[in-house]
């Protein structure tokens, strides 16, 4: 099919190998059904040496998430990470910004987070830890704020429901994984949408029940 693709220059191997590599970015699309596909490539010049990693979707379009990409379960030779939009309809976009490629942390954040249960002024986050850590931070903010100065929520437990949003509102929740008193992991980041709350009036007339009468 047809798609674009950014490509890192070439990575020393040998020295650093590509499956002890994170990439860290901001992303944003313009469809729930747009895809950005990173993975590996051995030769630039050729797409069919391109090995897929991971794939990065958002359901709300049009904001920047905060995205990690770790090729711990990369096995083959490559040394060129690559960045495929891949059409999924007459036109596809994926935005990246701030990119950052590192080694993977020895604390990292959690695995299958996940937004549940939302309705015009709760929601349930649950995740599943990626090591031995057994506490989190929580951060539950309106979107595009900042966090800095924002006091988290500190969990014990691996599910948590926030219940005093505002009604019809976007928000961004990060949450960190706390491996000791001094060593965080990275924050990751999700957006989801508080519902609106319709309000609907029964009034009866002549014995008859009608909706804003």
């Amino acid at each position: 099919g047809t798609y674009n693709m950014a490509i890192t220059p070439q990575f020393d191997v040998n020295t650093i190998p590509i499956n002890t590599l994170r990439a860290t970015f901001y992303y944003k699309n313009s469809s729930a059904s747009d895809a950005l596909i990173v993975g590996v490539l051995s030769d630039p010049n050729d797409v069919t040496t391109f090995v897929p990693v991971d794939t990065v979707t958002s359901a709300i379009t049009a904001s920047w998430q905060k995205v990690h990409v770790d090729f711990d379960s990369y096995t083959g030779t490559g040394s060129y990470i690559g960045f495929m939009n891949e059409y999924t309809g007459s036109s596809s976009y994926a935005r990246m910004d701030n990119l950052t490629i590192n080694v993977i942390p020895t604390c990292i954040e959690p695995v299958d987070f996940n937004i549940t249960d939302v309705t015009s002024t709760s929601a349930t986050f649950s995740w599943t830890p990626n090591g031995n850590e057994s506490q989190w931070n929580l951060w539950v903010v309106p979107a595009d704020s900042s966090i800095n100065g924002v006091t988290p929520i500190v969990t014990n437990a691996t599910t948590y429901t926030v219940s005093d949003l505002t009604v019809d509102t976007k928000y961004d929740v990060y949450i960190q994984s706390v491996c000791s008193a001094s060593e965080q992991s990275e924050m990751l980041m999700k957006l989801f949408k508080t519902y609106f709350e319709k309000i609907v009036r029964e009034n009866f007339r002549n014995g008859v029940m009608c909706c804003c009468c």
